[in-house]
């Protein structure tokens, strides 16, 4: 008998912790905080005053920002469609990397209430989206293609590629294990690619990575921080030996950002929050004015307020993006405050 109720106490004990797991975990990826936020504004003296709360069941952080629209951009409107190249033909590790980051970019898009469409496309589709640059029928859309065991075919749709850019393409490219720098380089008019192989991983924060939370390290084969400046790009990712692990840099009216190599198949899902930073950012058309980052307590209403100085502002709005920055964080929040200027 003694021996009986032990093993029924160790089952009780068993089930408890299985069900306080559960639950912590319904609470973690369940809508709860998205409903315990608030938030109210006032504009006085040229000045934005934004107070907002949040109630946490358990700790996290936060960053907020500020973005400002650029003046004078060719494309306003937010992306509404991302491709994905996908080819079947290609050996299954690289299939299954293809594959994994669609999965992963599909869940950051949605847990950002982001309204997007995510479009898995082969070559002969692909064909036909670069064609419609030709005749300048090109909407605000974004190509993502993981240049692993594609070389040949960056190297012959390569004036294509560059047209769809130009025309206001956002080429998301993501280099692979291999050398694959060389087809970019028709883009470019300096070389901006380190030739070192050797995996590398860049540790210090630019003004992008820390600001956006980019966790992307890797700059193997990696991207030259002189050559971005000179091309007038933007550092986005990590630093280190001269060199960046993601940046973007602005052809005609679209852009092209590059991921450094060496990370592809290791880091999917941290290139997918990445992209769908950059993305729901919209860091090709704003700028970020202000940026804080806040410590949330659980089991308790967190205040904040933030105070703006709106007289350098030229824009009619600002965007306010508030976004928890831990690894499985389910918390963004983006608001567009009108100035009335």
């Amino acid at each position: 008998m003694i021996g009986i109720s032990r093993n029924k106490k160790i089952i009780y004990i068993s089930v408890s912790i299985i069900v306080i797991v559960l639950v912590s975990e319904l609470a973690i990826y369940s809508n709860v905080l998205r409903s315990n936020f608030k938030y109210t504004y006032k504009i006085e003296n040229k000045t934005l005053i934004f107070q907002f709360n949040v109630f946490s069941w358990y700790p996290m952080h936060v960053h907020f920002l500020a973005l400002e629209k650029i003046k004078n951009i060719v494309n306003n409107n937010d992306i509404k469609v991302i491709y994905v190249y996908y080819d079947k033909n290609l050996p299954m590790y690289i299939r299954k990397a293809n594959w994994g980051l669609i999965n992963h970019l599909h869940a950051e898009i949605n847990i950002r209430n982001k309204q997007c469409e995510i479009k898995m496309i082969d070559i002969n589709q692909l064909k036909e989206i670069l064609i419609k640059a030709l005749s300048k029928k090109i909407s605000y859309e974004a190509l993502v293609l993981n240049t692993e065991g594609i070389n040949n075919l960056l190297h012959s749709l390569g004036p294509f590629l560059k047209k769809w850019v130009e025309e206001g393409g956002i080429l998301f490219y993501i280099l692979g294990h291999t050398s694959c720098y060389n087809p970019l380089n028709f883009l470019f008019t300096q070389n901006i690619f380190s030739t070192s192989s050797s995996i590398k991983i860049a540790f210090l924060e630019s003004f992008y990575s820390q600001r956006l939370n980019i966790l992307y390290p890797y700059i193997s084969n990696g991207i030259k921080i002189k050559g971005v400046n000179l091309l007038g790009g933007q550092i986005l990712g990590k630093t280190g030996f001269g060199l960046t692990s993601i940046a973007v840099i602005p052809i005609g009216h679209g852009n092209i950002v590059i991921f450094s190599g060496n990370g592809t198949l290791k880091t999917l899902e941290k290139i997918s929050k990445d992209i769908a930073q950059i993305i729901i950012s919209n860091i090709f058309n704003y700028k970020i004015i202000s940026y804080k980052k806040h410590k949330i307590d659980r089991f308790k209403t967190n205040n904040f307020i933030e105070i703006i100085d709106l007289a350098t502002i030229k824009q009619k709005t600002i965007t306010i993006y508030i976004f928890q920055i831990e690894r499985n964080g389910s918390f963004f929040k983006k608001i567009s405050i009108p100035i009335f200027k």
